[in-house]
């Protein structure tokens, strides 16, 4: 799971959560180190925060879309007007429910 998300705090959260639930998990603090992540490797998940500094949430799907990659997206953000309509994309409201996150992930495996 790569987890893109901004804000530390939340970022190793998720990657504690993520990893002892089972899953393997990488964080990176903003779209443009996400792109950077996908070049070393496609995850099955992408968790994708939408406001972020340097790249945002919907700067990165424009960058990815290109590339057609064969991963879940769950958008996890407390902006849902953010997200461009027409974007289908599961999506978890800030603050998220912890058990709800890990049912999602792992629908998506």
């Amino acid at each position: 799971v790569l987890v893109v998300e901004d804000d530390a705090s939340i970022r190793e959260a998720l990657c504690d959560v993520l990893g002892l639930a089972g899953h393997e998990a990488e964080g990176v603090e903003n779209g443009r180190q996400g792109l950077a992540a996908l070049d070393r490797g496609i995850p099955d998940v992408i968790l994708l925060d939408l406001r972020m500094p340097v790249m945002n949430g919907v700067e990165f799907l424009r960058e990815i879309a290109p590339r057609k990659l064969r991963c879940r997206i769950i958008v996890l953000t407390a902006n849902p007007q953010d997200l461009p309509p027409g974007t289908n994309l599961p999506m978890l409201a800030k603050p998220y429910d912890v058990e709800r996150l890990l049912r999602v992930i792992e629908a998506s495996e």
